[in-house]
């Protein structure tokens, strides 16, 4: 990477980037919650192996990578994403779970496409009268997202319907339920090829809930409650609580990874 600071070029190294991000991501949890982290989501959930020694530098434990970045790990890990593995400098590796994510990712059958469901881009920022908005816009007259939208997703068409909040409920207790019974069967299936309880990891971009998916929040609420209450055969744990509970685990240098990859 080279940076220009006038005339003078600054030059950085692949190492010194991973570094400076890795402090930044420190500092901002440090800012916010008060307290060194002990796990991160490194960029594009990406991995490199030079990235231990500065991950070990800030005190961070363990790390979520992309699921490639343990199915490929050498030598490969015995139970996939469904168990950390730890690298030779002792970082601790938690591969994201590849069918959990395409319920709430894909964008063919993912949840977030229901028909039901709010549509982002249609916006009175930029669909209603200029004259009118205008007061509601930027300042400089430019019309932005303004958080308002009437319409529902409702299908590949132009022609949208208006947004109906309890068909919107009804979508994301159901999507809920699915992924609430799809956990059981899939925990159900793997836990008797694991050495441990099988961990199930979920991440997503905090930027789904209640921005591109609207209702996110909302499934999350009722995904919870029905964990909480009904009968199951898991519980919510923290990666840090599974560390705790399981501290044994296969030494496997990750796959350099990132789930960026390819789409260029």
């Amino acid at each position: 990477m080279v940076q220009h600071i006038g005339y003078f070029p600054i030059l950085y190294t692949t190492e010194q980037t991973v570094k400076a991000q890795i402090a930044v991501g420190v500092q901002t949890y440090e800012k916010y919650f008060g307290r060194k982290p002990k796990g991160i989501w490194l960029p594009e959930c990406g991995y490199v192996p030079e990235a231990d020694k500065y991950l070990k530098e800030f005190g961070i434990q363990y790390i979520i990578t992309e699921t490639h970045g343990i199915l490929y790990a050498n030598p490969a890990p015995l139970f996939g994403t469904f168990a950390p593995i730890v690298s030779p400098d002792g970082i601790i590796a938690f591969g994201r779970d590849l069918e959990s994510s395409r319920q709430v990712w894909s964008s063919i059958n993912g949840y977030p496409g229901d028909f039901n469901y709010r549509e982002y881009y249609r916006d009175i920022g930029y669909e209603t009268d200029y004259d009118y908005i205008k007061p509601y816009i930027a300042h400089n007259g430019v019309r932005v997202h303004t958080g308002i939208k009437y319409f529902r997703i409702t299908g590949k068409t132009e022609n949208k319907d208006y947004y109906n909040i309890q068909w919107a409920k009804d979508s994301a207790e159901k999507h809920a339920g699915h992924f609430f019974d799809s956990r059981t069967s899939q925990i159900d299936y793997v836990s008797h090829n694991t050495q441990n309880p099988p961990i199930v990891l979920c991440p997503y971009d905090a930027e789904l809930y209640g921005h591109w998916w609207y209702e996110g929040p909302y499934w999350l609420y009722i995904l919870f409650k029905k964990i909480y209450y009904n009968k199951s055969n898991f519980e919510l744990i923290t990666p840090s609580e599974y560390i705790s509970k399981y501290p044994i685990m296969q030494e496997c240098t990750p796959c350099r990874s990132s789930w960026g990859a390819n789409r260029l």
